[in-house]
Order: structure tokens, then C-alpha cells, then sequence
């Protein structure tokens, strides 16, 4: 949970001033590289790409190697505001 944003007026995005943010999420590893998670969010900013205040979803997270994790997930909006579904997927790596 925290504020976000770039603290600086002068910038003509939505992002300008402090937002209050906060996700969770429950993991259950299914094997040791394997592992499904369900989560959710609450942001109060307006963003373009899920622009929903309340979110929740399902994904799964892959450890291809001892460094590298790939993810993806399916999302949907909780308070019908916005977008009403969207993915992510990603990676994370340790160096």
C-alpha cells in the first residue's frame, strides 16, 4: 500500500499528483519452477491501460531458471468502471 505519482504539477498527465495504491495477492505453488496466484488491486488513479479502481485476477508465474520468472495474468473489474477485462504478462529477473 502507498501514494504514487510524479509529484510534479507542471507534467499534463494524469499521473501528476499522489494516488493512493494498494494490491494483494495468494500464491500456491504447484511445483517447485510452477506456481498460480489469484490477486487484486486498488488504485485510484485514472490509468489508460486498466483504468478501474478495484481489480482482481488469475495468473500463473513460471521460474524458468533460478534467476528468471515469467508471468501472465487475467484481470476484471470489480466496480464496472473502465475497461471491464485485461491481461498482463511479463518478466522479472535477478542479476
Amino acid at each position: 500500500m502507498g501514494y504514487y505519482g510524479t509529484g510534479n504539477p507542471d507534467l499534463p498527465d494524469d499521473l501528476s499528483s499522489p494516488y493512493l495504491g494498494a494490491s494483494w495477492a495468494v500464491q500456491k505453488e504447484l511445483r517447485e519452477d510452477f506456481a498460480v496466484f489469484y490477486q487484486g488491486f486498488y488504485n485510484n488513479a485514472n490509468f489508460p491501460y486498466f483504468p478501474s479502481d478495484l481489480v482482481s485476477g488469475f495468473g500463473v508465474q513460471w521460474n524458468a531458471t533460478r534467476r528468471l520468472a515469467l508471468f501472465g495474468s487475467y484481470n476484471w473489474s470489480l466496480d464496472g468502471v473502465g475497461s471491464p477485462s485485461g491481461g498482463y504478462a511479463g518478466f522479472a529477473y535477478a542479476y
